[in-house]
């Protein structure tokens, strides 16, 4: 992380074990921290402190660490994950799994949030607030996916 700070990286990954000088650094340096939930899962280990990253003005993005250790492809799950174990709010994982996912690949002026002018790419899910995505785990949440204004998924 201190490394991604002086070299003013984009983001930074994992971020386990980050100290809270190295915290600093990253907001300093306006690092996005993109955080893997899924891998403390995997190997049972600590989660990262989301909560002291946030208190500390850094952006926090979420992402799946999809590997052959670590297989996991559902970001419904990562963000279950993010708000049980890494105790976030509802909308604090949400922000991380959309614009905040967009910034750290600096790419949030296309795509990450809806806003005129960026692609229209939506999911749309059968919940009836966001507050209720962490709940149902293990559910399929999606009914429909929009990429650039076109339905390429739908339940129905």
């Amino acid at each position: 992380s201190k490394l991604a700070a002086e070299l003013e990286a984009a983001s930074a990954d994992h971020l386990l074990m980050t100290s809270e000088k190295e915290m600093e650094l990253l907001a300093d340096a306006g690092v996005v921290a993109t955080l893997l939930p899924a891998t403390p899962f995997i190997l049972n280990e600590e989660y990262p402190d989301a909560n002291k990253m946030l208190r500390y003005g850094i952006d926090v993005a979420l992402a799946t660490d999809l590997n052959p250790n670590c297989y996991v492809t559902n970001m419904q799950f990562i963000v279950q994950l993010a708000c049980y174990k890494m105790r976030m709010k509802p909308i604090e994982a949400l922000k991380a799994a959309t614009i905040n996912a967009a910034k750290a690949l600096k790419m949030e002026k296309k795509v990450g949030s809806i806003e005129v002018g960026k692609n229209a790419d939506i999911l749309i899910m059968n919940v009836p607030s966001h507050l209720f995505i962490p709940y149902k785990i293990g559910v399929n949440l999606v009914e429909e996916v929009i990429k650039n204004g076109k339905v390429i998924y739908s339940q129905q």
